[in-house]
């Protein structure tokens, strides 16, 4: 039944006018003997009947009467937007019409939803779930990472992770191809991950032509940053255990200085002065305090003829005033050298000793080098190529076979024919290549391929020919390397252990 509330004094018009009708369009009229509080005058209510599927909204005027309804609703419309009403639906509106009335619309509406419109008469757009309740969608937000699909499953979500990574959200790299600087087509490698395994640091060609100018990058987070060259190329080499300090060379007056960068800021105050024929940055400590080089001096400061250059290992300590190299080894005149790498303290340095035909361990407690040994009847020197962060294991080559060397005793064989490029702290985990391929060392599991077990983990490997790994984390579980990528060019690469089920056996 649908009510009209009319004044007796307009109903009395009403009737005098129409004295001749005993029916009012349907309506017939009673007489509201229980006025509301706060009214004057009698009230008639007519009552009629209401074809209308829908509530009625309350819409009344602006003063704050409220009116009630003597007749109860007895309709059965769960859909309702009488604002303040108390109708079988549950409505949350919220209208600026104060007039609290009972709809009482007997309607025949059946829609059992709920309507959780928030609806301000303003023309905020309608909200109304089938659900009986407003369920924010979970993929709205794009939760999925690195190009991961996201799956919504009611108020929950999964994510389809794209080749290369994987989690719950898709952060977590199995494998990816490390971007290239931008605007370079040649080679890029990867020399050198931090300790923390978050930064990557090496160097892009511009084009793929052999004297093409090299560009020093450093990798974090997915984004590849080119790092400032004082003229034309530049290279990082080494980086520190929290990626903050990188260590390098770059060009200077057409010669090679040591370089390194904080973040982007370039810093050559630590190169050798007027008179050399070029310093390069090969390693740095843990804490970035030392760093690791080699310098090329002329023997006659009047020629630029490198065969007539003196070469020698040396180390700079940042924290004195003048950064002066510390020698480490210095052969006799003409006799080319090199520096490989440092403990993370600083402490030990392996190098290469051009005169004996092998290569070094020095220790700088005492000042004294020691030439890592070879196989008997295989070599008389060993190759070394890296060093653990405690100093403890070097690792390398013994002829054709991977080895490492503890405390700089006798090699020990990884039993394959390869080479051992890198290991973590503290030696457990040793890396490198073995007849051209990836590898990953432990004691426990011996090698593994590292392809291999990336393809079990699901990665897609068809566009790669993988080249050796050429670090690794502290902790062991990052590693870092090159190959040739789409048939073409060399390209570097990251890969997490932990996601192929290598780390922590």
């Amino acid at each position: 039944m649908k009510q009209i509330q009319i004044s007796l004094p307009i109903l009395m018009l009403l009737v005098a006018n129409f004295s001749a009708c005993t029916d009012f369009d349907g309506y017939t009229f009673t007489k509201d003997t229980s006025p509301e509080i706060g009214t004057s005058s009698e009230e008639i209510i007519i009552q009629g009947s209401d074809s209308s599927p829908t509530a009625t909204d309350s819409v009344t005027p602006s003063d704050s009467d409220e009116q009630s309804d003597s007749s109860p609703d007895t309709g059965a419309s769960s859909d309702s937007d009488s604002h303040t009403g108390v109708a079988s639906g549950t409505d949350v509106n919220r209208d600026t019409d104060t007039n609290m009335g009972t709809d009482t619309n007997p309607g025949t509406d059946m829609d059992t939803a709920t309507d959780t419109n928030v609806d301000t008469d303003s023309g905020t757009a309608d909200t109304d779930s089938t659900t009986g309740s407003t369920v924010d969608d979970p993929c709205q937000t794009n939760p999925c990472l690195n190009g991961g699909t996201c799956r919504a499953a009611g108020a929950t979500y999964s994510c389809e992770c794209t080749n290369g990574y994987a989690g719950s959200d898709c952060a977590r790299i199995i494998f990816r191809t490390i971007d290239r600087v931008s605007g370079t087509t040649g080679p890029c490698v990867a020399r050198a991950i931090s300790g923390n395994g978050t930064v990557v640091v090496g160097h892009c060609r511009s084009t793929a032509d052999t004297g093409a100018v090299s560009n020093a990058y450093r990798w974090e987070n997915g984004v590849t940053t080119k790092l400032p060259a004082q003229t034309g190329s530049a290279a990082a080499n080494d980086v520190d255990n929290h990626g903050i300090v990188v260590v390098g060379w770059t060009n200077t007056d057409t010669v090679p200085r040591l370089a390194t960068w904080a973040g982007t800021q370039l810093d050559i105050s630590c190169s050798r002065g007027v008179g050399n024929l070029g310093t390069t940055g090969e390693g740095i400590s843990g804490d970035g305090r030392y760093l690791l080089g080699h310098i090329s001096e002329d023997m006659d400061l009047t020629s630029t003829d490198p065969s007539l250059s003196q070469e020698y290992v040396a180390y700079w300590d940042t924290v004195a005033s003048t950064c002066e190299p510390t020698t480490v080894f210095r052969p006799i005149a003409y006799m080319p050298t090199e520096a490989i790498g440092m403990s993370d303290d600083g402490s030990i340095v392996i190098g290469t000793d051009s005169e004996a035909g092998g290569d070094f361990l020095w220790r700088k407690s005492s000042g004294s080098r020691i030439l890592l040994p070879g196989f008997s009847g295989i070599s008389s020197y060993g190759d070394a190529i890296g060093i653990s962060g405690d100093g403890n294991v070097v690792v390398g080559r013994t002829g054709t076979l991977a080895v490492r060397w503890i405390n700089g005793e006798a090699p020990e064989s990884l039993g394959f024919v390869g080479a051992a490029q890198a290991a973590n702290v503290d030696g457990s985990v040793i890396v490198g290549e073995a007849g051209g391929a990836p590898f990953i060392w432990t004691a426990v599991d011996g090698m593994v391929l590292l392809a291999d077990a990336l393809r079990d983990r699901g990665v897609d490997l068809s566009a790669w020919q993988l080249g050796p790994v050429t670090d690794i984390s502290s902790d062991g579980t990052v590693v870092v390397g090159d190959g040739i990528y789409e048939g073409g060019v060399t390209r570097a690469w990251i890969a997490n252990l932990n996601e192929t089920g290598i780390a922590g056996r």
